[in-house]
């Protein structure tokens, strides 16, 4: 799946979610995600989150990438509380393994009982945590760029894998957190991972229009989602995509 452009200026994509609420075998979601690529869909999503028991979104797609050979593969991830360096090298390794055609939708976590899993901060305001998932985005396609794209040297006389001097620090500094980087993963196939966000609700569009490349939108009539994408597309303007 390859990049699309700035949300809201781009064209329609047809996707369809794979979520199957209670399955533990991959064998059910390849064959979802092969009746969409069949079906000349862009892209498949599988929703993720703290609060939903289940398997990890991110690791069934990466089953999913083999069994698959064209349609882009999007699962959720949560910002809140996962380290931004872990998110960037778990999302490159997906589109490594598909051939490019990896995404990733940004979501959050809001309640404190998810907040207690992890047992490292209190619930934060959801403006909040919306701006933190937008600075992991941001630091995300900046550890993506801190290889060079032809780092990797493969030399297997002279035993160097990787060029020292094409790798960056991208010593990011941010309201929640700060990286240094460089990534421990290889530029990814596409350069930057598709990055999605729901842009539903309306908390949702200011990320929306600064980091997405995609923008979902769920409106029971075709007025609504035309008001939402109105609205996305005066933010975006706003900001200057």
């Amino acid at each position: 799946m390859s990049a699309r452009p700035p949300a809201c200026r781009g064209p329609l994509h047809l996707a369809a979610a794979v979520d199957l609420p209670g399955a533990h075998d991959a064998a059910s979601f390849v064959e979802l995600a092969r009746l969409a690529e069949h079906g000349a869909l862009d892209f498949v999503t599988l929703g993720d989150g703290f609060a939903r028991p289940g398997l990890d979104a991110l690791a069934v797609l990466s089953r999913v990438a083999p069994a698959t050979g064209r349609v882009g593969l999007v699962p959720t991830v949560t910002t809140t509380h996962t380290e931004p360096f872990h998110v960037q090298a778990a999302v490159a390794t997906l589109d490594w393994v598909s051939h490019g055609r990896a995404g990733w939708t940004v979501d959050v976590s809001t309640t404190e009982a998810e907040a207690r899993l992890f047992g490292r901060r209190r619930a934060a305001p959801r403006d909040a945590l919306w701006r933190e998932a937008g600075e992991v985005a941001d630091v995300a396609r900046r550890l993506w760029d801190s290889w060079e794209d032809d780092a990797e040297i493969r030399d297997v006389a002279t035993g160097r894998f990787v060029d020292r001097d094409k790798l960056h620090h991208v010593d990011f500094e941010g309201a929640a957190f700060s990286v240094r980087g460089p990534s421990i993963v290889p530029r990814p196939p596409q350069g930057h991972p598709v990055v999605v966000v729901d842009a539903t609700a309306e908390h949702t569009r200011d990320v929306a229009v600064r980091y997405a490349d995609v923008a979902l939108v769920r409106a029971a009539s075709p007025a609504l989602a035309g008001a939402a994408r109105a609205d996305l597309r005066a933010r975006a303007t706003a900001v200057g995509r």
